[in-house]
């Protein structure tokens, strides 16, 4: 929303200094913009190991380990949000199963 994500429903306890319902960060702080650009991938195992993540801010004021997105898309194509997941430690399992679960949520 003109060019800020704003997070519309958060669960993340102990987080909530960080994400919270109705806070927004620029879209060039976050990985959503990135995705939706094919910058950076759905799914990420371990951002440490891909250099525009850590290079990213919010990588480096939040405990982010692995990250998977899913753009929500309008009927006309247009992207209208993203459903995050991420966890403070590396997960080296995640795969597409998991991303198509997600897709199941979303």
């Amino acid at each position: 929303m003109d060019g800020r994500s704003v997070f519309r429903a958060v669960d993340a306890p102990g987080l909530e200094y960080l994400v919270a319902p109705g806070g927004s960060n620029a879209l060039e702080d976050v990985y959503c913009q990135p995705i939706v650009e094919g910058r950076l991938p759905n799914i990420i195992q371990d951002t440490s190991e891909i250099e525009l993540c850590r290079s990213m801010p919010i990588t480096k004021v939040a405990p982010i380990g692995s990250h998977m997105s899913l753009p929500i898309h309008r009927a006309d194509g247009s992207v209208y949000g993203m459903f995050c997941c991420l966890s403070a430690k590396p997960k080296p399992g995640l795969n597409q199963r998991d991303f198509d679960m997600m897709g199941l949520f979303a």
